[in-house]
């Protein structure tokens, strides 16, 4: 087979597998390591949000420290860019008990906009 005809054949293979609508099923979006889990954020994670995102020695390079108001509010945000499959905000917990421990973020700032700005992401976007 030359290689031509194999990268065709990947790239079909790799479209087969593509889902329609944009949006991943939520368990090909679990990365796990042998001792971490890393999920997209739920609301069900305002828990750790609150716990990082309040410590103003956690938010110090980042920005002001939130009160407990100001996550709620957040939240939705927070979720909505991570689901489907999307660059996003994840938690991480430890693989063998589930305590949350964290979170990671992958998403251009600000959170707030509709869609994912590429010209932050990739260059001449």
């Amino acid at each position: 087979m030359t290689k031509q005809n194999q990268q065709g054949k990947i790239a079909k293979s790799r479209q087969s597998t593509l889902v329609v609508d944009g949006d991943l099923p939520p368990e090909r979006l679990v990365l796990e390591t042998p001792r971490l889990v890393l999920r997209p954020f739920t609301p069900d994670d305002e828990d750790i949000a609150f716990e990082v995102l309040s410590s103003p020695d956690v938010m110090r390079y980042v920005s002001d420290a939130m009160t407990a108001h100001e996550v709620s509010e957040h939240m939705p945000d927070a979720t909505r860019r991570g689901a489907g499959g999307r660059i996003g905000i994840w938690c991480a917990q430890i693989r063998e008990t589930g305590e949350k421990i964290g979170d990671g973020v992958l998403t251009p700032i600000p959170i707030e906009g509709e869609d994912t700005d590429w010209s932050q992401v990739v260059p001449d976007a």
